[in-house]
């Protein structure tokens, strides 16, 4: 459960890359958190980033990545990141520079 409470906030980090959690973004991203039974409100969570790390998002994600161990998890995180990359019908260099990372540093192809 740790380690997909952990995939929901790069869902949350990819989200606002663009420095803005759209509806649509916000909205998948609770859906998501629906079905792997979790209670998760990514609004909640980008205060506590921004909290956490002061904006510093590649240190964010690379502490959520970290403890992301399980290969399913990992595989199922880059799906749903390419799900909220695409919520907003924008599809922006941060967003495919952030799911690039993800991918090369968990060895997705």
């Amino acid at each position: 459960m740790v380690e997909q409470n952990s995939s929901l906030y790069l869902l949350v980090l990819l989200a606002i890359s663009d420095h803005e959690l759209h509806k649509s973004e916000a909205v998948r991203i609770k859906q998501i958190a629906e079905e792997l039974k979790i209670e998760f409100d990514p609004y909640d969570a980008v205060l506590e980033i921004k909290s956490e790390f002061k904006n510093d998002f590649n240190t964010a994600c690379d502490y959520y990545m970290s403890i992301i161990q399980d290969n399913r998890v990992k595989e199922a995180s880059i799906e749903f990141m390419k799900e909220i990359a695409f919520a907003d019908a924008k599809l922006r260099n941060t967003e495919i520079k952030f799911l690039e990372k993800c991918k090369k540093k968990w060895g997705i192809k």
